[in-house]
């Protein structure tokens, strides 16, 4: 899988992704809340004012995105792309950390560094990433 041809909606969902301590409309405490990872479904859909499906068709390119995200494909990090790999792959964390023999914590480390354990394991699996 070429990891270069990125749609709409795989943009829309990188970009939840990123958006970190941003909620309007929710509390610290709120359990909507999530410090260090993405915006919830729900928080993602209140956040641009329209509803959970339409949301959830639009991360899934059912619908168009219509421009809602800023993010482009050549802005990409190499460990979004790593992550996208994984999305895309269907596998579990579990069992990716069980391949790899590494825990959960370690796991998100070196996906998130784009380290080339992870990079290596992608390309073994048949995912092709730009520029290499």
């Amino acid at each position: 899988m070429n990891l270069s041809d990125i749609t709409d909606g795989e943009l829309l969902w990188l970009w939840r992704h990123r958006q970190r301590y941003r909620l309007r409309g929710y509390s610290r405490m709120s359990r909507e809340f999530r410090r260090g990872s993405a915006f919830s479904i729900d928080a993602m859909a209140f956040e641009l004012r329209i509803g959970r499906k339409r949301y959830l068709d639009m991360e899934n390119d059912r619908v168009p995105v219509n421009g809602l995200v800023q993010l482009r494909s050549k802005d990409v990090e190499l460990g979004e792309l790593c992550h996208l790999a994984r999305r895309r792959s269907g596998l579990t964390v579990i069992e990716i950390c069980d391949d790899l023999a590494v825990s959960a914590p370690k796991f998100y480390e070196l996906e998130a560094a784009g380290d080339p354990v992870i990079v290596g394991y992608w390309h073994d699996l048949g995912f092709r990433f730009p520029n290499g």
